[in-house]
């Protein structure tokens, strides 16, 4: 959504700083219209900050936007740590620790299959879905939070797949 047409393909951060009050108040109200979370605003603020950093703003400015992130930094960590799992929560969540038992009987399990697979039955179908639940889980489990994270991750199928990469 574009807040101010009628600035779009301005090169110049001028504008941007002398109207960044106006600016905040049409991303507050933009966003409460749209009930995002308070998270969401503190990064669109601190977009805001960049670009006036950019832009060289006076220091009052910069130093108001830094605490107003600041302060929506703060009130988001507050609600975090008050953040409790509820019953139902409680009752499907699974321990880091037996995630991971889990996931080494999978591989386990994988690994004495293809094992003991003869050449004739190497494209064994269950010893395939061993392989996958046990990639899977250790996808999840093993991997970095990253947002990106599996997004060019590719399945091979076949051996000529393999020599094409």
């Amino acid at each position: 959504m574009i807040f101010f047409p009628d600035q779009v393909g301005t090169k110049n951060l001028n504008w941007f700083v002398f109207n960044q009050n106006k600016v905040l108040l049409t991303l507050l109200n933009g966003r409460n219209e749209r009930n995002n979370k308070s998270e969401t605003l503190r990064k669109d603020i601190n977009l805001m900050l960049h670009l006036l950093e950019i832009a060289a703003a006076p220091k009052e400015i910069i130093t108001k936007y830094k605490l107003i992130n600041k302060n929506l930094s703060l009130i988001h960590e507050q609600k975090e740590s008050e953040n409790k799992l509820d019953e139902e929560e409680q009752k499907k969540f699974i321990d880091y620790n037996d995630l991971l038992k889990i996931r080494n009987k999978l591989y386990n399990d994988w690994v004495e299959s293809y094992e003991n697979l003869t050449i004739k039955n190497k494209n064994d179908i269950n010893t395939r879905n061993k392989n996958i639940k046990s990639l899977l889980l250790s996808f999840y489990s093993l991997f970095p939070p990253l947002r990106n994270e599996g997004l060019n991750l590719k399945e091979i199928v076949t051996n000529k797949q393999k020599r094409d990469r």
